[in-house]
């Protein structure tokens, strides 16, 4: 790794760890400074701004998230609806890889409600994995699991509704993070969501899945929880 490389790669680690335990607004950008005993202009040379610091932060848990799954996507002994099902999964930005991020993104992109960084970290999640949708659906329509008279964009489409869910689900959760009926709403959504893709790939009623039910609670709570904390310090 190159000296400019390592001096990004340490920036952003710092950060995140920054970010984690004291909160996106309550740590500026003078404390990441101080932290790394950094100047501002050598944390320019590098980022533009506070805000781009946490984008590539997303941008790296996000193909990090990829790299992991991609094995799984490459092995020819895992049916297509089942890839179908871990590509999905893949688009859920709360319980990713850890509560305090979560909370973190709930926080920016919702309650701030920072549309930049909303749009940018739903597109990071979809742009790179619409290939491999694609090939899902082709895998399944070869092998009759799934009837489609136009396959042509309909990877694109099933990545787009997904996203829009878990975006609508998200925004649930972080209007009202102590209510746990809202997991509920928001289960209803990707249910209904999930229905209309089945509906979509001609594919059997529930072979399609956006979430793991006994992992959903766990994983929203604790991002509710994180994201509330963040708000009260």
């Amino acid at each position: 790794m190159k000296k400019g490389e390592l001096k990004r790669s340490i920036i952003v680690s710092t950060a995140e760890k920054l970010f984690f335990e004291r909160g996106y607004e309550q740590t500026s950008l003078q404390d990441i400074l101080d932290a790394l005993n950094l100047s501002k202009g050598g944390f320019y040379h590098h980022f533009a701004s506070k805000d781009a610091l946490l984008a590539e932060i997303c941008e790296q848990r996000t193909a990090n998230r990829f790299e992991r799954m991609k094995p799984f996507l490459m092995d020819a002994r895992i049916l297509p609806v089942e890839k179908v099902n871990l590509l999905l999964h893949y688009l859920n930005p709360i319980g990713s890889d850890s509560a305090a991020y979560s909370g973190v993104l709930l926080q920016v992109c919702y309650v701030d409600q920072d549309l930049f960084m909303r749009d940018r970290m739903l597109l990071s999640l979809t742009a790179g994995i619409a290939p491999y949708m694609d090939e899902a659906v082709s895998l399944g329509i070869a092998s009759g699991d799934f009837f489609v008279r136009r396959p042509g964009e309909i990877g694109r489409i099933i990545l787009d509704m997904a996203a829009s869910a878990f975006d609508r689900a998200c925004r649930m959760l972080a209007e009202s993070p102590d209510n746990y009926d809202v997991l509920f709403a928001a289960a209803d959504i990707m249910d209904a969501t999930r229905e209309a893709i089945e509906t979509l790939l001609g594919a059997p009623y529930g072979s399609v899945s956006l979430y793991d039910t006994e992992a959903f609670a766990r994983d929203w709570r604790a991002a509710a929880k994180a994201m509330t904390k963040e708000q009260i310090i």
